[in-house]
């Protein structure tokens, strides 16, 4: 008898998580397994990249036209609103955004508001920290074990453990995607460290370089520069693209001007980075290529990876350059050594802008180090397929 499966997730946006999530998707016979894939939103960016063999349920209309009026009013009268309340009173904003922590603490409300899902599974996945682990723990799904998939670093993320305590309570297991996540998440849950385990995002060098073959028309890359991409949200907190930011401008000032860097993505702190690329005479040096939805020929006629984050857990686009023979300048995330070999395959820097400065610098100084780095990552297989 085949196993039912059940994966929950937000939206099929561009990102590492929803690779991940095709990835396994796409690994998983048919003839062992049946799989529902619950969406919250319709028209992701990838739905259409979803294996034929998934079948694809949508979170009712009405479930989300009635959800702001819905999540407030239940959220007021909640544990979580006095929750909240005393974290605010307590911390301030001097550990957490108020923002983010509403979003906490409203995620697991909006799981509440959900419709249920009537059909019995052997396995329901949350496949992302916020409402989809919310929603297979908090509603009354039925399935004989329920997992949850975190793809961030708990730690340096400054989610609140009081907020999903009871989420992951109600977990079987708790997918980590890096043993440094793994570590940290269990320094931060030692009550759940048992369940706990990690899994690496799975990914095929072979279908990686299969995608990077696609023909662009409406890029042309001096080959006189050194060439920098960025494949990420444009989140500042997050992705630390400010970091990185003010980091050339301090190089072309010094004259340091033989880069160019390409940022292929969208998000919150769009405007205020053009911005400062428009009041400092960065124009020519930075380019904003928007989203794509497949990024990866673009990838593929750069020089570097640079990924200037603040946190992560293990992103999927590092180890797609490294696929593309691309190295890569990251900062010291929890799972920056898992993927990097520091001077072999990429540079990592400190978590502090001083240093993204320095490794900059020595990058744009010493085209040897390039041309080093990039044939140890041309010598090497990044895939990961017994994962």
């Amino acid at each position: 008898m085949k196993k039912r499966l059940l994966f929950v997730y937000d939206k099929m946006v561009i990102g590492g998580t929803t690779t991940s999530l095709l990835s396994i998707l796409d690994r998983l016979s048919p003839e062992k397994y049946d799989i529902d894939l619950l969406l919250y939103h319709k028209n992701g960016v990838f739905d259409d990249m979803i294996t034929p063999n998934v079948n694809v349920i949508y979170v009712d209309d009405r479930d989300r036209s009635k959800d702001k009026k819905r999540i407030i009013v239940k959220f007021l009268t909640s544990k979580y609103c006095w929750r909240f309340l005393k974290e605010v009173f307590k911390n301030g904003r001097k550990t957490c955004s108020l923002k983010l922590l509403l979003w906490q603490y409203t995620n697991v409300i909006k799981a509440e508001c959900t419709t249920n899902l009537e059909k019995y599974y052997d396995c329901a996945i949350g496949f992302m920290e916020g409402w989809s682990n919310a929603y297979i723990t908090k509603k009354g799904i039925k399935a004989n074990k329920k997992v949850c998939w975190i793809h961030l670093d708990y730690k340096k993320s400054y989610l609140r453990e009081s907020s999903y305590r009871d989420v992951y309570d109600k977990a079987d297991n708790i997918i980590l995607v890096s043993d440094e996540c793994l570590n940290n998440f269990r320094d931060e849950y030692p009550a759940f460290a048992d369940k706990a385990v990690c899994v690496e995002n799975i990914l095929s060098q072979r279908i990686v370089c299969k995608r990077a073959n696609e023909e662009l028309s409406d890029l042309t890359v001096d080959s006189s520069k050194i060439n920098f991409v960025s494949v990420c949200r444009i989140t500042f907190s997050h992705k630390g693209l400010d970091r990185a930011l003010k980091a050339f401008n301090e190089l072309k000032k010094t004259g340091l001007t033989n880069f160019n860097w390409y940022i292929i993505g969208s998000g919150s702190d769009e405007n205020a980075m053009k911005a400062f690329v428009n009041e400092n005479g960065l124009t020519e040096y930075i380019h904003f290529l928007g989203p794509k939805k497949n990024p990866l020929p673009y990838v593929k006629k750069m020089d570097l990876f640079l990924l200037p984050s603040r946190y992560e857990g293990k992103p999927m686009a590092v180890t797609e350059a490294l696929m593309l023979g691309k190295p890569c300048v990251v900062c010291n995330y929890a799972s920056a050594k898992e993927q990097i070999i520091h001077d072999k395959t990429g540079l990592i820097a400190n978590n502090d802008d001083s240093d993204i400065i320095n490794v900059l610098n020595l990058c744009l100084r010493d085209p040897e180090i390039l041309k080093r780095l990039s044939k140890n990552v041309a010598d090497n297989d990044f895939s990961n397929d017994e994962e």
